[in-house]
């Protein structure tokens, strides 16, 4: 009886001992074909999608030039009273100086030589003027201290090789979207325009798993991201918790239906959280003078006040296709006066 006790609790030990040392492998769960959009990482290989995505995208970059007035603070200035005489009379300072913006677009369109490219309105929008105004006490009428004039414009895009000023064709500083275009010489293009469907980001759930694509910091990337939804939004908007950067602008979010390659566009990225912060600079840039200065001795030049951003990561802002359609619905009829015929790509391909 002993020996065979004994038998049996050897042979449960080498069994156990061959069960623990027995490999496991996890195979990929079938996914059923469900028409909603998937949230989970894809486990296809969907490189050549990605890069075929990618070659449509270019970094595009906006200058605004101003021309700025200085006022004392008792001849009154206010937009009222302000004109061209009252600048001559009144001046204490003249100066110029430029608005730069970067971001990601999108090349949708390449008919009869004309090329157009979505992307976001903050990027290629200034505003006609800046005030700045006299802090005033008394609670009166406030007076202008400086008023800056938009005199020019430039807009360029690294998806048109030998570049070229790009036309700010439809803008909607609300809903942060813009279409520009450019009328191009080359019968034979060396980009490629977006081919893949308009998807519906109202049909986006919890957890739905999406792409971004742009061009944060000036670089070329591909990210990934979970959607949460804005209850609150008219127009099925959405936040993602994929990073964001400045240059990220505009840039393509891409959801998969039942599995790759089933891509399609969802929205733009646009925005993020943000925090802004105050601080005492030795130059009006926010950019390096190029001059250094010796931490050792103190600084006896003149002071600004520069605002900078504080990007809060993990907060993505996107604008849904739905709101993308609606804005080319609007002005449809005046693109196609000027030679853009964008039906291709917003109706259902």
């Amino acid at each position: 009886m002993y020996i065979k006790l004994k038998l049996c609790v050897i042979l449960l030990s080498v069994l156990f001992v061959a069960s623990c040392s027995k490999k496991m492998s996890i195979l990929p769960q079938f996914r059923s074909i469900d028409g909603r959009y998937d949230s989970q990482f894809p486990y296809n290989n969907c490189s050549n999608q990605l890069d075929e995505i990618g070659n449509t995208i270019g970094l595009i970059t906006s200058i605004g030039y101003y021309q700025s007035y200085l006022f004392p603070e008792d001849c009154h200035a206010t937009l009222t009273n302000i004109n061209r005489n009252f600048i001559k009379e009144n001046v204490i300072e003249e100066t110029r100086f430029n608005n730069t913006a970067s971001g990601t677009a999108t090349a949708i369109y390449y008919e009869n030589n004309r090329i157009a490219l979505l992307t976001c309105a903050h990027i290629v929008k200034f505003p006609d003027k800046i005030i700045k105004y006299y802090k005033n006490t008394e609670n009166t009428e406030k007076y202008i201290q400086t008023i800056a004039y938009l005199i020019d414009q430039s807009t360029f895009t690294t998806i048109i090789m030998g570049g070229g000023k790009l036309e700010v064709l439809i803008a909607d500083e609300k809903i942060d979207i813009a279409i520009v275009g450019k009328k191009i010489s080359t019968s034979d293009p060396l980009f490629s325009t977006f081919k893949y469907p308009l998807g519906k980001a109202s049909k986006l759930e919890w957890g739905s798993f999406v792409y971004l694509f742009g061009f944060p910091r000036g670089y070329k990337m591909v990210t990934k991201g979970i959607v949460s939804k804005d209850k609150n939004s008219k127009n099925s908007s959405f936040f993602i918790d994929a990073p964001f950067n400045r240059g990220q602008s505009g840039g393509l979010v891409f959801a998969i239906k039942d599995g790759v390659p089933n891509f399609e566009l969802v929205g733009i990225s646009k925005s993020a959280a943000a925090e802004f912060e105050f601080f005492l600079s030795p130059t009006s840039s926010k950019f390096d003078s190029g001059e250094n200065y010796d931490p050792y001795y103190p600084y006896k030049g003149d002071l600004y006040i520069q605002r900078s951003e504080k990007i809060m990561y993990g907060v993505t802002h996107v604008t849904s296709t739905e709101s993308i359609k609606s804005f080319w619905k609007s002005n449809r009829d005046y693109l196609e006066q000027k030679g853009y015929y964008l039906s291709s790509f917003f109706l259902d391909k």
